[in-house]
């Protein structure tokens, strides 16, 4: 146990100091491979309907284990996965805008980001696990607890604010939904 907590310490600790300061995000930022307004549309549209597709496994996922159907988990939890290995895609699309970065460093938006780059690749980590275990309910049961942890505390408070101050500056208010409509939490 404390080899894992170990491991788990110098792994997060090594991902954080690896991010991109905002300070070199900016001074390195060039408004030309910003993204265009239709690729901001498609990253918020997209990633609207990963976290509606995730959300789906996550609230059926017990049922399902409890159904016993074990070939039916795994196909749920690879869909899950393929919706969720979608999300770093968007992330790096809408992390790309400079103009919604404040100077600080600590405004909402490049927390966000920074956040979003930490925790996502203990989603598909954890759908993949459940993959490899679908027999085993104990398991399935604390990887779907820890997805939902991970999700609710930080994942969708993140693209929450992702969505709410990138859509403004593209002028896509009303075109896309900057409020995610399905909620696991």
């Amino acid at each position: 146990m404390r080899f894992y907590i170990a491991t788990t310490l110098l792994i997060t600790a090594s991902s954080v100091l690896s991010l991109p300061t905002l300070k070199s995000r900016q001074s390195t930022c060039d408004e030309s491979q910003a993204p265009s307004t239709s690729a901001v549309q498609t990253a918020i549209n997209n990633w609207n309907n990963d976290v509606i597709n995730v959300n789906s496994f996550l609230n059926s996922a017990a049922s399902i284990v409890d159904s016993g159907d074990t070939q039916s988990l795994i196909d749920a939890a690879q869909t899950a996965l393929n919706f969720a290995t979608d999300e770093p895609t968007n992330l790096a699309t809408l992390a790309a805008i400079c103009d919604v970065q404040l100077p600080s460093g600590q405004d909402p938006y490049s927390q966000a980001v920074a956040t979003l780059q930490r925790v996502f690749p203990d989603v598909p980590a954890r759908l993949q696990d459940i993959i490899n275990n679908a027999g085993d309910a104990s398991i399935v049961h604390g990887d779907v607890d820890g997805i939902n942890q991970d999700r609710c505390c930080f994942v969708l408070p993140s693209v929450d604010t992702l969505f709410s101050q990138s859509a403004p500056d593209y002028a896509l208010v009303g075109q896309v939904s900057t409020v995610r409509e399905e909620r696991s939490d």
